[in-house]
């Protein structure tokens, strides 16, 4: 049996956490828009490929969404020549999706976090510490409820990789004396 306080506290946490991911992902397609990513699966669809080759049912448990709901999503970045759908001759149920260089490009212009991002200006206005904080209680709570003690382990991987990416490709500053 639980107490009536954290029942209030779950839906007050269910009502807040789906407006933070109506604000977030409202606030990414606003940056992904003008440049031709249609929406923040798509964005995460080509962020994930830049690491390989994956076919749809690997892709929707990489991204944690069900596969019916990535299909409309691949059908577009393929039409868009975002990416490819490949063909595996030992077995024709298999397609592997590959990021073409269209794909790489347009990916290259979207940065992994836009600095007018609102998540990273709620966290420099809450400061590092505090963000900190958040951060660690809410990974937290997803290792509680998910029951998977390496999800949260691969998602600060996932992220660490796609920083380093970013990092390595942007132009080395030069000095201007």
């Amino acid at each position: 049996m639980h107490s009536d306080s954290l029942a209030a506290l779950t839906l007050e946490a269910r009502i807040l956490n789906g407006a933070l991911m109506r604000l977030l992902k409202s606030d990414l397609e606003r940056h992904l828009h003008p440049l031709g990513i249609g929406g923040w699966l798509q964005h995460a669809a080509l962020a994930a490929l830049t690491e390989g080759e994956f076919t749809s049912s690997q892709l929707s448990k990489v991204l944690h969404v069900e596969p019916a709901t990535l299909v409309p999503v691949i059908d577009a970045l393929e039409r868009d020549g975002l990416l490819t759908r490949g063909r595996d001759p030992s077995d024709r149920r298999r397609a592997p999706l590959t990021l073409t260089a269209k794909g790489h490009e347009v990916l290259g212009r979207a940065p992994i976090v836009h600095p007018d991002d609102v998540l990273l200006n709620a966290f420099q206005s809450m400061g590092e510490r505090k963000s900190r904080r958040y951060m660690a209680l809410l990974r937290e709570v997803m290792q509680r409820a998910s029951k998977d003690d390496e999800m949260v382990t691969r998602v600060r991987q996932t992220a660490q990789r796609h920083l380093d990416r970013e990092r390595s490709q942007r132009p080395a500053p030069t000095n201007t004396y």
